[in-house]
């Protein structure tokens, strides 16, 4: 399991954004740079969602009345690195 601050460092500073399965849809959370400052969009199937900073992104209840936060804490889904 990759920890919150793992997952952090390879989106913000390798540029990856992230990609899983969360009750059989397909979500992620992508990373986005404009003149130095960092956005996310997190989505879950056809829903997205904007944010100013990574940890709003992952402690919002965005996917279906969940934590991405939770949801890796928890090991209720794999992180895959695209």
């Amino acid at each position: 399991m990759a920890s919150m601050a793992a997952i952090q460092h390879a989106m913000i500073n390798d540029g990856c954004d992230i990609c899983f399965v969360y009750q059989d849809v397909r979500c992620g959370l992508a990373i986005n740079a404009v003149n130095s400052k960092y956005t996310f969009t997190a989505w879950y199937g056809e829903h997205t969602k904007e944010y100013t900073s990574f940890d709003a992104a992952i402690n919002d209840l965005f996917f279906y009345n969940q934590s991405l936060k939770t949801l890796i804490l928890h090991s209720r889904i794999k992180i895959e690195y695209c």
